[in-house]
């Protein structure tokens, strides 16, 4: 198998763990709303529910996909910081995520 084959199949092994994980913590914590706290970041957020990862990488954040990323930078960064160096409408962030079914918790000065 090629690297690059591994490396996909190790992608999609941790997407899966992550929806499992992601299942399991709704089930046991009775997590059914789901909630953007832009507050926190985004590796809390990412880890919490892995698709929020997918939401963020079709509004423009495509290295956080990277997993090194996620647990480096994204463990300081909030979206708000992000949607600011990335010059993306934190409007239309909000927006999109409402459209997904999250409610979006207003960051806090």
């Amino acid at each position: 198998m090629t690297e690059s084959g591994r490396d996909d199949k190790n992608r999609k092994r941790r997407r899966e763990e992550n929806k499992e994980k992601s299942k399991r913590n709704q089930e046991v914590f009775g997590m059914e709303e789901k909630i953007l706290d832009l507050n926190k970041s985004v590796y809390e957020l990412c880890t919490a529910d892995p698709d929020i990862i997918v939401i963020l990488k079709e509004l423009g954040f495509k290295d956080i996909a990277n997993p090194g990323m996620l647990a480096t930078a994204g463990r300081f960064m909030t979206i708000p910081k992000g949607a600011a160096m990335k010059k993306i409408d934190l409007e239309q962030i909000k927006q999109e995520f409402s459209r997904h079914g999250y409610t979006v918790k207003e960051e806090t000065k």
